[in-house]
């Protein structure tokens, strides 16, 4: 299955429920409007495939697990990932640019480079785009069996859309489209998966609720699709707890990529999971400054 990518996208932009005219604020109420669009309360930035549009106050900055980052402005956040660097040798710039629709709603714009560096002795084999249709003695290896790739190799980008609107003080909802081009695909990666085409890009669409359950337990699930043009595209789900204090974020829980109808005889073993689905850990302790 082919698809024109730019188009799709913004397809699913134009097809989101914002698309209406908002009445414009007088400035003294704007002023008051920007200052009530994070009553919400959550300071996650959402799930690894689905953003939540949530950015670091100007001059602040955030140090954790998933993110080192700083506020350029109120609505502008850059960073990188130590989770990326320490648990997949990825170097990786973030960016999240956001803009206020009104009080309770909100449309952001994340953009992300990363790019795996070193290498190591199992990263001889190279992952072809012939392989992901082919059963050739290349792809299965000499011995006959497909090879067990033990890790990762990979220059990316990733652009995402994202809508998000408080629906009640306790829920908050966000709709994410994201295009992801792979500019090496040598190593399968769990945000890669197996297309099953010659497609180095991936089209996704996901939404995450947000449900605030106390002053600070929050609670969050995700659910959507992944690769749309692929050959046999993927479900995406995961779900969360996170708990935070005036300076702390603890953010606990997973998500997995999978295709119930993949080809059990196509499917092949990659580093800790396989063509079918993988598994991605939903996990954050961040601190504030």
């Amino acid at each position: 299955m082919t698809m024109r990518p730019f188009g799709l996208i913004i397809a699913m932009v134009l097809a989101l429920p914002f698309a209406r005219a908002e009445e414009q604020a007088a400035p003294s109420e704007q002023a008051e409007q920007i200052e009530q669009i994070d009553e919400f309360g959550s300071r996650s930035t959402g799930h690894l495939l689905t953003p939540n549009n949530v950015t670091l106050p100007a001059g602040d900055y955030s140090i954790g697990s998933l993110y080192l980052a700083t506020g350029v402005t109120d609505k502008w956040t850059i960073g990188t990932s130590p989770f990326l660097l320490l648990g997949y040798e990825m170097l990786s710039v973030l960016s999240r640019l956001v803009y206020d629709l009104s009080w309770d709603e909100r449309l952001g714009f994340d953009w992300a480079y990363f790019k795996t560096y070193g290498s190591g002795p199992d990263r001889d084999y190279k992952w072809r785009e012939g392989c992901s249709t082919s059963r050739s003695t290349y792809c299965r290896g000499s011995s006959g069996r497909d090879l067990n790739f033990q890790s990762y190799e990979m220059e990316a980008m990733a652009g995402r859309v994202t809508y998000n609107k408080i629906i009640y003080e306790w829920y908050r909802l966000n709709v994410s489209t994201g295009y992801f081009h792979y500019f090496n695909d040598d190593r399968p990666f769990s945000f890669r998966m197996d297309p099953q085409n010659s497609d180095r890009y991936a089209i996704s669409l996901t939404s995450l609720h947000e449900l605030r359950l106390r002053e600070s337990l929050f609670f969050q699930l995700e659910g959507g699709f992944w690769g749309l043009n692929y050959h046999t595209p993927y479900y995406h789900a995961g779900t969360s707890l996170a708990l935070q204090t005036s300076r702390f974020l603890f953010q606990f829980g997973l998500s997995s990529t999978f295709a119930p109808s993949f080809p059990k005889a196509r499917a092949r073993k990659f580093a800790s999971y396989d063509s079918r689905m993988s598994i991605h850990p939903e996990f954050q302790i961040q601190m504030f400054f």
